[in-house]
């Protein structure tokens, strides 16, 4: 997949909320938006207490740094110690769409898993709803994503019976939220494995034999 065919999902109100509440925010368990743009959606959970955050690119969104949103890329560095984060929602930045394998792609994938605690969870949203292109970019996360120490599936999030319940509609659409969830795995690992598990799979990809051109 090449670079630039893969955009942030621009998600609405009531998904933003439907996946916090699906990693637990709600509970206490803290979640990191990578690519959140403004992080308007995560001052009214803050201020409920809850220990949630964002990072964007200062070049992708007019926004400031502030108790809540942190300016940078997960490709240069995170601000969060490793092993201290429950879930990472990864949907934006400049390597999002970076080409498959990319160093700078595969480190940022390095420094966001190694922030999860053991059984933390990444969630990157699928940002097509076209059946070819979302299964190209579902292969696209597996294959980079499997060769660091956790489990990757795909799921949809939906709003459940407890969304009517409680009236959680009013305040936002909740339409069902394609993902591909990396769960880490229970025996944590450094910061530094993870990196040499990136660096490792990109000197393969690089090493990796090119076909022979066929002879006619």
């Amino acid at each position: 997949m090449e670079a630039g065919s893969v955009s942030r999902q621009e998600l609405t109100l009531g998904q933003l909320n439907l996946i916090a509440r699906h990693v637990g925010v709600a509970s206490g368990k803290s979640l990191v938006d990578v690519g959140c743009g403004n992080g308007d959606w995560l001052a009214p959970w803050q201020q409920r207490g809850r220990a949630v955050r964002g990072m964007e690119e200062k070049t992708d969104c007019p926004v400031t740094a502030s108790d809540i949103i942190t300016i940078g890329s997960p490709a240069a560095a995170v601000p969060w110690e490793p092993h201290t984060q429950d879930a990472i929602l990864f949907r934006g930045t400049s390597i999002f769409s970076a080409v498959e394998f990319s160093p700078e792609l595969m480190i940022g994938l390095a420094n966001l898993g190694s922030s999860l605690k053991p059984r933390g969870r990444l969630l990157i949203p699928l940002s097509s709803n076209d059946p070819a292109r979302m299964e190209a970019e579902l292969l696209r996360w597996k294959n980079q994503l499997t060769v660091f120490p956790g489990t990757c599936r795909s799921r949809v999030l939906t709003p459940g019976i407890s969304h009517y319940l409680t009236l959680a509609f009013l305040f936002g659409s909740s339409a069902p939220v394609p993902v591909v969830e990396f769960q880490i795995h229970r025996q944590p690992i450094s910061r530094l494995e993870w990196h040499k598990l990136a660096r490792a799979a990109v000197m393969s990809r690089l090493n990796a034999p090119v076909n022979a051109p066929a002879i006619a």
